[in-house]
């Protein structure tokens, strides 16, 4: 039994609204892109081998953009501090997840948690460098991302003083798309068209914005390490390097914060190409004796390092070693 014309013609549109349908579902395919669908259908009438048809439809539509985003905290443990702090920061990464090209807003909230953090400053990991460094981007106004691309967001605080011991302050990272009347909007509600350079845009998650939380832990202490040459003598009452020079560093241990460390150690192998320099040893511009003692600091012969054991530290205190090493 042969379709009639029409028959065939209603036929060729289903297959066509079906093919349709199923490219739509397909993820990854760019907003306002034009996907054209044809389908053909020959057939013969009769007995004539002359006498075959075909017929062919087609239709096209354009690609809607789908707007979502993804944020995550990088620090799900949290970040300890020491009370106060300036400049301590959580690192969260946000990603455009919708098919095009958007811009997102960032904001941050007070979690109402035991207390609250100052955020001072938000920046954009810029310079492929892993950390906040000074040549990073300072945020602004919009973070604009292509479809599937993430950057890494740095929320910059201060914490005050007189925090108890593990004290949280939770700060929540929200992104929101910066288009037009997308933050308005419910999961599936659409901007049309001509609200948005002929493409439609359908909204994939609530407001059109997505948020995580990070949080500041108060830490009892906290310790800071830093090792830094003070004096440079060669052997000709100059300041070169060269053999015999003698080099004097300086390590300063800070304990900040509130609380107690216990069995605190500090080592210093020698440097390559240099020797210790024998009773050399100073805490606080007291001298040390190089055997292992009750001054809590000595020379291993063996391993050829410097150890500084004070042991105990309740914070806040400093602690300023000063040794030197004999290029050799």
């Amino acid at each position: 039994m042969w379709l009639t014309d029409s028959r065939l013609i209603k036929v060729l549109f289903l297959l066509l609204l079906m093919m349709a349908m199923g490219l739509a579902r397909a993820e990854g395919t760019a907003a306002g892109t034009r996907i054209n669908n044809t389908v053909q259908v020959s057939f013969q009438v009769g007995d004539s081998p002359d006498s075959i048809h075909t017929e062919t439809a087609s239709h096209d539509f354009i690609v809607s953009e789908l707007i979502r985003s993804n944020v995550s905290s990088l620090n799900p443990e949290g970040v300890a501090v020491p009370a106060p702090a300036q400049d301590v920061i959580l690192t969260f990464e946000l990603t455009n997840t919708g098919n095009g090209e958007e811009t997102f807003m960032l904001s941050t909230d007070d979690m109402q948690s035991e207390f609250s953090a100052e955020i001072t400053a938000m920046w954009i990991e810029s310079n492929g460098e892993p950390g906040l460094q000074d040549d990073d981007t300072l945020y602004s106004e919009g973070v604009e991302l292509q479809a599937d691309q993430s950057v890494t967001v740095y929320v910059v605080g201060t914490i005050p003083p007189d925090q108890e011991h593990e004290a949280e302050a939770g700060v929540l990272l929200t992104a929101t798309a910066a288009t037009p009347g997308a933050g308005q909007l419910s999961i599936g509600e659409a901007i049309p068209p001509e609200q948005n350079n002929g493409v439609e845009a359908v909204v994939a998650q609530n407001n059109a914005s997505a948020n995580d939380s990070g949080v500041y832990i108060v830490s009892g202490i906290q310790l800071d390490v830093r090792k830094e040459v003070v004096s440079v003598r060669d052997p000709y009452q100059g300041n070169l390097v060269m053999p015999g020079s003698e080099i004097t560093y300086q390590i300063t241990v800070g304990a900040s914060g509130k609380g107690t460390a216990q069995d605190l150690k500090v080592s210093d192998p020698s440097p390559a190409s240099m020797s210790y320099k024998q009773n050399s040893l100073l805490l606080n511009e007291q001298v040390l004796s190089d055997r292992a003692d009750d001054d809590k600091g000595y020379f291993d012969e063996q391993s050829d390092t410097v150890w500084f054991e004070p042991g105990t530290v309740v914070a806040p205190a400093i602690y300023q070693y000063k040794l030197t090493y004999v290029v050799d």
